[in-house]
């Protein structure tokens, strides 16, 4: 207990100003629901991502004169799709180490609680997680607390957070 000696010489007990942060309540029961939670919010961010990917390319491509079927032919399909795949990963890695969720995980109530380092880690083990067939995705339906090899790799996962 601090106390702060007010005019008069008389002693006061510290008194907490309201924030405008609300209390919230971190759940650590992770039930069947919660796999299904962060599928669907990465189906929202993959599917908004690519929209916003086609957008941009497309538009870059009609700039040049281009049409947008060039790249899918040849071997432009394969980088193409890497690059599909690589802008993705830095739009959701932005997000996380930004706002510490990203908008698929904003609408199922999911955050990220760490530090931005961590949270980039965990991004980046992402990677080999998704690389191995799905593997390291799939394990959190075996974990007892739902992580998946890349929430092991840095100890954070994402946790629904409800207000009190």
């Amino acid at each position: 207990r601090h106390e702060n000696l007010q005019p008069g010489g008389s002693l006061q007990p510290n008194i907490a100003t309201p924030t405008d942060e609300p209390e919230v309540r971190i759940e650590k029961n992770f039930g069947w629901t919660y796999p299904l939670l962060r599928m669907l919010a990465f189906g929202i961010d993959i599917t908004l991502n690519i929209l916003l990917t086609t957008t941009i390319v497309t538009a870059a491509l009609s700039f040049a004169d281009l049409e947008p079927w060039a790249l899918l032919e040849g071997t432009a399909t394969e980088l193409t799709a890497l690059f599909l795949v690589a802008f993705c990963w830095v739009l959701m890695t932005a997000q996380e180490v930004a706002f510490k969720t990203t908008i698929g995980k904003r609408v199922m109530g999911l955050r990220l609680r760490g530090s931005a380092t961590g949270i980039f880690l965990r991004s980046f083990f992402f990677i080999p997680s998704f690389s191995f067939a799905g593997v390291g995705i799939l394990w959190a339906l075996f974990d007892r607390d739902k992580r998946c090899w890349h929430d092991v790799a840095v100890d954070l996962q994402p946790t629904r957070a409800t207000q009190l």
